[in-house]
């Protein structure tokens, strides 16, 4: 699917990779690692949560899969090649032939006109399906004076249906009921996509095979997140970098982090 402005492909003579105008895959930012690494059979954190497992060996394996995808086959356009300003979606813009995205983006992507478009489940790996889902999370401050009120309002934003619906205009609602109506998913169709068929399919592989390890977990987040970031964007664009040693060092600085003293 990657292509220089020449028409060539990674796979012919004469490809430019300096020259890319349509790449294969965007990959998002970090958090959907977590469901790529379980893919391949590794795990994010140990089950206390005190240390990092990304440098386990089937981690190691994920990072090398998109490492190789990136800097030997040219298809990925990472995190930082979106600063470029023609790519404020790459999607939408045509800068990429797939995208990583999430379902707030259908809202975007309906109002596509240039080109036809569809939806697919995150790819299955190694050790099964696996796809990406954070939480988003609603609470009330104990001294916010009006907390029965907060609390009504939390139970009808979460398990009213019709406030599911609206909800699910934007971001996935939480009631799997309306998640999977299909009231909901026909929301979901564009003027040239995605299939009704396959936004379903879509629907039901993220409500049965659902990870979200590294997004819902909070603890010195915007200590050990920037860690994580760097070894992302390393991995994808500094092509001269050995992956195992570049995750390996991520991992024990997170882990340092994690078992800092409060």
């Amino acid at each position: 699917l990657t292509r220089d402005k020449a028409g060539n492909s990674p796979l012919d003579q004469g490809f430019d990779p300096t020259s890319i105008d349509v790449y294969g895959v965007c990959f998002q930012p970090y958090h959907a690692w977590d469901s790529v690494i379980k893919a391949f059979g590794g795990e994010v954190w140990t089950d206390d949560l005190r240390a990092s497992t990304i440098d386990g060996p089937k981690a190691i394996e994920a990072f090398k899969f998109w490492n190789e995808l990136s800097c030997k086959d040219h298809a990925v356009l990472g995190p930082a090649a979106t600063a470029d300003p023609s790519a404020a979606d790459p999607f939408s813009s045509g800068k990429v032939a797939l995208t990583w995205s999430a379902d707030w983006n259908y809202v975007l992507y309906g109002a596509i006109e240039d080109f036809d478009f569809d939806v697919a489940a995150q790819p299955e790996g190694p050790a099964g399906q696996f796809t990406y889902g954070g939480s988003n999370t609603l609470g009330i401050t104990k001294d916010c004076g009006h907390v029965e009120e907060a609390w009504e309002f939390i139970k009808f934003f979460v398990l009213d249906k019709e406030a599911q619906m609206l909800v699910g205009t934007s971001i996935g609602p939480s009631l799997k009921e309306v998640a999977l109506s299909e009231d909901f998913l026909a929301g979901k169709l564009g003027k040239r996509g995605p299939s009704l068929e396959n936004v379903r399919w879509a629907y039901r592989m993220l409500h049965e095979h659902t990870s979200g390890d590294l997004f819902n977990m909070s603890y010195r987040e915007s200590e050990w997140a920037p860690v994580l970031w760097d070894m992302q964007l390393s991995l994808l664009t500094l092509c001269d970098r050995e992956v195992e040693p570049l995750v390996k060092e991520a991992a024990r600085r997170i882990t340092e982090i994690l078992q800092k003293e409060d």
